[in-house]
Formats: C-alpha cells, structure tokens, sequence
C-alpha cells in the first residue's frame, strides 16, 4: 500500500497531493518500521521501511524542520540504536546530506554505491530518480536567484 501511495504521488501533478500521497506512504512504512523493530524475525525489515520513508521524504521536497527527512532520519536513530550502523542508514545519511547540498553527483555516487552492495529494487530507483529531478529544478531555481541578484 505504501508503495502504491508514493508510486500515486509520484505521478501527481498537484504538489498538494503528491505530498498527501507521500505523507500516507511515510506514515504506513512507519508502522510497519516500528511493528517490525518489535519482532526478532521481521526486525531486520525495518532498516528498509525507515531508508524508504526517508526517500519520500524527500521526492516532495520535504527536507528541513521537525517533520522534514533530516528530522526522521535522526528519530530513526534514536528509535533503533542498531540503525545508524546500517548500509541503510548510510545511504539514507548520504542521501539527505546530498539534498541539503543540492549535490546530483553525490546522490548518484552514493546510489551506485549501495547498488554495488545491495541491488536498489524498481521502486527504489524510481524514487530516487523523483529526488534527483526536484534536486535539479531546486539548482536551476537557487542559481536563476542568484543571477537576478547580480
């Protein structure tokens, strides 16, 4: 159903409802994050569950302030002290790290990274893609400002 929802907000063209869609999918892969932390056999899933939610986070833009990705990843953290030793959570890290920069180059290395490692699934790559195209139109707008000022 998450995957559904982020796929929906991915295809919508109204920013308000894409972040509706994404909110709902980051909602649902926190639950199954936090049920899945509290199980010895599905545990292991939440280390994906949290690097997704994460990922919406960021295909809408949604960055800064105490619900933005940088705010989650840090709650992820302190939610499950095995998280942060991750290769999801690396990811994740970097990820976030190359948003806040508006660094496309680093969020491919770090994506070819990871794939390397552990293949990114379909919707993974997707998503990511949504992130990389927002990354470069938030570049375009940032260094078009900065012209007009000169």
């Amino acid at each position: 159903v998450a995957q559904f929802c982020a796929t929906l907000g991915a295809a919508e063209d109204d920013e308000a409802k894409q972040h509706e869609y994404y909110n709902r999918a980051v909602a649902i892969y926190e639950g199954a994050s936090t049920y899945s932390r509290g199980n010895r056999l599905l545990q292991w899933s939440a280390r994906d569950y949290n690097l997704r939610a994460i990922i919406c986070k960021l295909a809408v833009g949604d960055f800064e302030g105490d619900d933005g990705a940088e705010a989650r990843l840090e709650t992820y953290c302190e939610q499950d002290p095995s998280f942060p030793a991750t290769k999801e959570c690396k990811l994740a890290n970097q990820i976030v790290d190359a948003f806040r920069d508006l660094d496309v180059e680093a969020l491919a290395e770090a994506t070819q990274d990871y794939d390397q490692r552990s293949r990114l699934d379909q919707w993974k790559v997707a998503q990511l893609l949504q992130v990389r195209q927002l990354m470069q139109r938030l570049r375009a707008e940032e260094l078009g400002e900065e012209e007009d000022d000169e």
